[in-house]
């Protein structure tokens, strides 16, 4: 824990269960581990569609890629605040680190391994 917390100083533990991966967190309910294959097909039957980031509301999804492009990393927003200071976007998600955990933290502060933020998505209807 201690070289997780150095590495990712926004990271706050919320559990260290290793039952289910992100995507099982975000759509099955942290019953199961879900192929990042299957994503796309679960966005697209929930009827998820791509929210711009200013537009992003707790409860939403955040899904991140690998440099080819490949879905990764998927997790659930808590808050999304602009930061009048920088003006910038301050985005907290919840995620799990595969086997390694479930954590609270900035928008990009995950392991490298686990991609980049690549888009938003949400039930939400217009």
């Amino acid at each position: 824990m201690k070289l997780c917390t150095e590495n990712h100083p926004t990271v706050r533990v919320r559990s260290l269960s290793a039952t289910y991966n992100c995507i099982g967190m975000v759509f099955a309910n942290r019953r199961t581990w879900i192929d990042p294959s299957h994503v796309q097909m679960i966005l697209d039957d929930d009827g998820y569609r791509e929210v711009d980031r200013k537009d992003v509301r707790p409860g939403d999804i955040v899904i991140d890629r690998d440099v080819d492009g490949s879905l990764t990393h998927a997790g659930v927003v808590i808050s999304n605040e602009p930061d009048l200071a920088s003006a910038h976007w301050k985005t907290t998600v919840l995620s799990q680190w595969g086997a390694d955990g479930e954590y609270f933290h900035d928008l990009g502060d995950v392991n490298v391994s686990l991609g980049t933020p690549d888009g938003f998505y949400s039930e939400r209807r217009p």
